[in-house]
């Protein structure tokens, strides 16, 4: 193999530049807006989180169009045009963007849309199904390359940093892997995986092969992985029919595997399908669609089941249309004559703009779904009296549960965009709204959603019972004055739907940072002075809340300041935190909700 010479690679690095200027752009813009995110330690990223969505999203739209441009278009100004058209269609994009959880569904779906479309961008004019699958397979192969290339050129680098700063004793800032590792793989990734794209030229006079590697990956490894998932899921289709029991809901998440697996192995292999010393793979090709339709069958009543029960929200809906999907993808194929492969990727294209625009949108059918559920609760329990909620009317335990569920998934999932407030005017649920540490306590007082049946479900709610509040004490407050022996103090809130994952602050005049990170794998603050590393301090919380929580079931026991302080000590720091408030679930051992603390540091 002949290595390139550098006039060679720079020359080729030049070509694909001029083919792709835009994605090129795009590419540096994302990692320059990850990095502006990752520099800005206290929030108010908003605009670069913005820009990052929408420069990500670009990079696979500005290659789909450059390609298709290359392909519908003999003039490069239609192409130049072309690329202007998708530049301005993501500035459109970027206005519309709101920054909560619900909206990164629709992110997903588009970037999910992009890539499709760069798939069929190649063959818009192509019938020839063997060139869709070898300019694919390049893709695919130059994917894996560029991972692969990009991963080993930061090893290296980020190996020579750490030599440096433990040689040299050379400061560098926190930030510089995680920001070596975006530029890496935002622009060096990009501009390597683009150098390969396949154009009409390299196309001309290619024959379609087969490498044995990708023949060996299919055979040995996809294959028994969507066996062993068949295995599965036939024993447990026919479990169902002898037991005659609703089917878990889980099942629909191994059967979009089993469909993703085999529906990659179908495509992998169609140039195979012919070949007369390859009868597994025409095996394979004719059942797998077959097999799939019963398991699709058992799919559709698991999410029947799910929505009857709780409604439709985003991945409820997106099994929905991935269940509509491959019913209709698996009769194509067993049906029509043609079996074209584009077919899927097509399909697949539409599903995604489909499922993310207009009023039948993931978001908006959820979300009408789940308000119209609130208020056939709120009509039942008779707590709506002239379109507002009577806040003095009862409700059953049933229906109290069930509309906190919807309100908190609204809360978390949507911000309450677009929700249909039932409550009176004088309410002051705005400013609540806002808090950054709403509780689902919050929620269900203000919207006046209470019941008489707590004290008959007490049992079950005081073993449940999962926060307490230092308000609930019935010992005076501490002042700070009396919080003895600290250099300073400062006030931590945490939630675990809104997560700041470091929180930074500057605690004296000598430009010393307090960092605080809370870890929510083993619930554990690390409390430390940025720059010194003997100076930390180390409280995990589970240790805490389990005995506090056992204390709380006892409806004798009255809770002490005691039991909201928590102590650390070595021969660098000493910490005192005291828990004003703190939320946790006792379902999940290790893992809390929200949380404000006083946290008082002394130096030694």
């Amino acid at each position: 193999m002949k290595i390139k010479s550098l006039r060679l690679i720079l020359e080729d690095a030049l070509t694909t530049a001029k083919r792709f200027p835009f994605t090129i752009i795009s590419a540096v813009t994302a990692a320059v807006a990850m990095i502006v995110i990752l520099e800005t330690k206290h929030g108010g990223h908003d605009i670069a989180t913005k820009i990052a969505m929408s420069a990500f999203l670009g990079i696979s739209i500005l290659t789909g169009i450059a390609v298709a441009s290359e392909t519908l278009f003999s003039k490069k100004s239609y192409t130049l045009i072309a690329g202007i058209i998708g530049l301005l269609v993501l500035v459109g994009y970027y206005f519309t963007i709101e920054i909560y959880p619900a909206h990164y569904y629709r992110l997903a779906l588009f970037l999910a849309a992009a890539h499709l479309f760069v798939a069929i961008s190649f063959s818009l004019r192509r019938k020839d199904q063997d060139e869709f699958w070898l300019f694919n397979k390049s893709m695919l192969l130059r994917i894996l390359l560029a991972a692969f290339y990009t991963h080993i050129l930061y090893s290296g680098i980020a190996l020579a940093i750490f030599a440096v700063k433990n040689l040299f004793n050379v400061k560098f800032n926190d930030e510089i892997y995680a920001e070596l590792y975006l530029v890496l793989a935002c622009v060096f990734n990009t501009f390597f995986f683009l150098s390969g794209v396949m154009s009409e030229n390299t196309l001309a006079g290619l024959k379609v092969s087969f490498p044995k590697p990708l023949k060996i990956f299919v055979q040995y490894i996809l294959f028994p992985i969507a066996g062993i998932y068949l295995l599965i899921l036939y024993v447990y289709f026919f479990k169902i029919i002898f037991t005659w029991q609703l089917p878990n809901g889980w099942v629909s998440s191994l059967v979009i595997a089993y469909s993703i697996v085999g529906i990659l192995a179908y495509l992998l292999i169609h140039p195979l399908r012919e070949d007369s010393e390859s009868r597994w793979i025409k095996i394979y090709s004719r059942w797998f669609f077959i097999t799939l339709i019963p398991l699709l069958a058992l799919m559709t009543v698991a999410i029947w089941v799910r929505i009857s029960d709780y409604g439709i929200t985003e991945s409820r809906y997106f099994g929905i249309i991935t269940n509509a999907w491959l019913y209709g993808i698996s009769l194509y194929f067993i049906l029509s004559k043609k079996q074209l492969i584009k077919a899927i990727p097509i399909s697949l294209l539409v599903l995604c703009i489909l499922s993310v625009v207009g009023p039948w949108s993931a978001m908006n059918v959820s979300e009408r779904n789940q308000i119209s559920r609130f208020e056939k609760i709120l009509i039942d329990s008779k707590k709506l009296v002239n379109g507002k909620i009577d806040v003095n009317s009862d409700m059953s335990w049933e229906n109290h549960e069930n509309s906190k569920s919807v309100l908190l998934y609204l809360y978390q999932e949507h911000e309450f965009k677009g929700f249909k407030l039932w409550l009176k005017e004088k309410t002051d649920i705005g400013k609540t709204l806002k808090s950054d540490s709403l509780s689902d306590y919050d929620i269900i007082e203000k919207f006046g959603l209470k019941t008489s049946e707590v004290k008959k479900n007490k049992a079950k709610f005081d073993k449940d019972k999962t926060d307490f509040n230092i308000n609930d004490l019935d010992e005076p407050a501490i002042p700070v004055s009396e919080i003895k022996d600290f250099d300073f103090y400062l006030k931590y809130s945490y939630s675990n739907y809104r997560v700041r994952e470091v929180f930074e602050r500057k605690i004296n005049k000598e430009g010393n940072i307090m960092v605080i990170t809370y870890n929510k794998a083993d619930t554990t603050l690390k409390i430390a002075i940025k720059g010194k590393p003997d100076y930390v301090s180390y409280i995990k919380l589970t240790p805490f809340t389990k005995p506090l929580n056992d204390k709380l079931i006892n409806e004798k026991y009255k809770p002490l300041y005691n039991d909201l302080m928590l102590y650390s000590e070595n021969d660098y720091l000493k910490t005192t935190i005291i828990l004003e408030n703190i939320n946790w679930n006792n379902e999940k051992e290790k893992e809390i909700l929200f949380m404000d603390a006083l946290i008082y540091v002394k130096i030694k």
